[in-house]
C-alpha cells in the first residue's frame, strides 16, 4: 500500500479470548500489552523501503493517545466503546484529519437464530456526517463510560437483554470482512480513484449477501461537530481524562508524522 510510518495505539492487553481473532498474537502472548506486540509483527512483514511502527500502550481518550493521534495523517479506527469514538470524531472535526471507523452488529430471534449481522465501513471528516450522526455511538454513553460504568459488572448486567452496551460480536469472518471494508475506505480516500474519494458509508448484510447502496449522508443541522470544524486546539471542550479503573499514561516521546 505504500504506508511506511504507522503508529499503533492501544491500551488493552491480549486475553486468551481474544486469540481467535489476533493475528499477531499466541498463547505465549496473553497478558502482554497488545501494542507493541502488533508494532513488531507488522516490521516483520512490512516490505516498504525504512518501514517505521511504533507503538503507545495508551487510549485514544488519554493525553498521550490524543497526542499521537494529531500527529497522524489518516486514523483507522478500531475503538469499540463510545468515548474513543467521540474523541476521534472530535479529531476529524476539528483537527481536520480523516477517520476510518466500523463496526459489527449481530441480532438473534427468539429462537435463539441469526436473525441479522451487519457490518458497516466509513470515513468521516469535512463534508461528511460524522460518527455521532451516523449513528456510531450514543452521546450519552460518554460520560457512563468517563465515569466508569462500563466496567462496573453490576452496571452491564443490569441492562437489559440486547443493549447494545451487552455486545460482544467477536465472530472472526465478520471482524476481517469489516477491517476489509475500512482498508477499502482508506485505499478510495488516498488513491481517489477518477475522483471518487468519498465512497460514503458502506453497509453489508450478512444475512441476504448484500450491499446496500452508495449513499453520501450529512451531519443533522443541530449537530456540535459542526460549530467544531477547523478549530483544533481552540474546541471549548475536554474530550481527554484519565482512564477508568487504571493508571494515566505519561506522554511518550513523539517521533514524527505518522499514519
Amino acid at each position: 500500500m505504500g504506508v511506511r510510518r504507522v503508529e499503533v495505539i492501544d491500551f488493552d492487553v491480549v486475553e486468551e479470548v481474544n486469540l481467535d481473532r489476533l493475528c499477531y498474537a499466541t498463547a505465549r502472548d496473553v497478558g502482554k500489552a497488545k501494542a507493541p506486540l502488533l508494532a513488531t509483527r507488522l516490521k516483520d512483514i512490512a516490505t516498504a523501503d525504512g518501514f517505521v511502527a511504533t507503538p503507545l500502550n495508551a487510549a485514544v481518550y488519554e493525553t498521550a493517545g490524543f497526542r499521537k493521534a494529531l500527529d497522524c495523517d489518516v486514523l483507522v479506527a478500531c475503538v469499540d466503546r463510545p468515548w474513543g469514538r467521540y474523541v476521534l470524531n472530535m479529531i476529524a472535526a476539528a483537527h481536520l484529519i480523516p477517520v476510518v471507523d466500523g463496526g459489527i452488529a449481530a441480532r438473534q430471534n427468539r429462537l435463539g437464530q441469526l436473525a441479522s449481522a451487519d457490518w458497516r465501513a466509513h470515513t468521516v471528516g469535512p463534508g461528511r456526517a460524522c460518527l455521532e450522526c451516523l449513528g456510531q455511538y450514543d452521546a450519552a454513553a460518554v460520560q457512563l463510560e468517563r465515569e466508569g460504568y462500563l466496567d462496573d459488572p453490576t452496571y452491564i448486567s443490569n441492562l437489559p437483554a440486547g443493549h447494545t452496551l451487552k455486545a460482544r460480536e467477536n465472530v472472526f469472518t465478520f471482524a476481517m470482512s469489516c477491517a476489509s471494508f475500512q482498508l477499502m475506505q482508506l485505499l478510495s480516500l488516498v488513491v481517489d480513484p477518477l475522483g471518487r474519494a468519498n465512497v460514503g458509508p458502506q453497509l453489508y448484510h450478512f444475512v441476504g449477501g448484500y450491499l446496500e447502496p452508495p449513499s453520501h449522508p450529512d451531519c443533522r443541522q443541530d449537530c456540535i461537530f459542526r460549530s467544531f470544524l477547523a478549530l483544533g486546539d481552540h474546541v471549548p471542550v475536554e474530550v481527554t481524562g484519565d482512564r477508568p479503573g487504571g493508571a494515566a499514561n505519561e506522554a511518550q516521546p513523539q517521533t514524527g508524522s505518522g499514519c
